[in-house]
């Protein structure tokens, strides 16, 4: 019994821990937009999901600016 209780201890920490450097590699390092209007046509369609490396993005450019 103490056996399991310790395979299901690790697999709760350890799956935990992989969810938090899944969401902390979307954060910071993989920054997603999506196109809202077609203000873009011909060259992008609405709700084309563009992809950036975020921290080249961080780096150049105001956070701030970039999402306004």
């Amino acid at each position: 019994m103490k056996g399991c209780l310790n395979i299901l201890v690790n697999l709760v920490f350890y799956g935990s821990i992989a969810v938090a450097g899944y969401l902390l590699l979307q954060v910071f390092l993989l920054v997603s937009f999506k196109v809202p209007t077609n203000s873009v046509l011909p060259t992008l369609m609405q709700g084309t999901l563009l992809s950036f490396d975020g921290v080249i993005l961080l780096g150049y450019y105001d956070l701030d600016e970039v999402l306004d």
